[in-house]
């Protein structure tokens, strides 16, 4: 699975913004793939996620979570993309919790851009 948090993403869940998901440019993107690549990322690849009904996954973090540059409480986005099951979402990121290196993010899902 790979996942992508985005760092201070505009978006939230009371849709006071949105972005064209259906129309693409000459460089075939639309423009909420044109915003997303402006913002700060981090990419994590996991074999063993499992993405339950309940809005929440455990992943292991491989940087220093309480470093400034990469602050892990500045992401409130993400994307999830498992191509072995045909599956991709955006998501809002509720909350995000550490323990041990491990994030527990809360989310839920971004059904405009979905």
């Amino acid at each position: 699975m790979n996942i992508i948090l985005y760092k201070k993403c505009i978006l939230s869940n009371s849709y006071s913004e949105v972005f064209d998901v259906f129309h693409k440019d000459n460089n075939d993107k639309v423009a909420l793939e044109r915003y997303l690549a402006s913002l700060q990322k981090y990419e994590i690849v996991a074999d063993n996620v499992y993405v339950p009904n309940s809005g929440k996954i455990t992943l292991e973090l491989d940087f220093d979570y309480e470093n400034v540059s990469n602050n892990i409480y500045e992401y409130n986005y993400m994307y999830l993309e498992d191509t072995d099951n045909n599956f991709r979402r955006y998501c809002f990121i509720d909350d995000i919790t550490v323990v041990n290196g491990l994030a527990v993010i809360s989310f839920s899902e971004d059904i405009w851009s979905n």
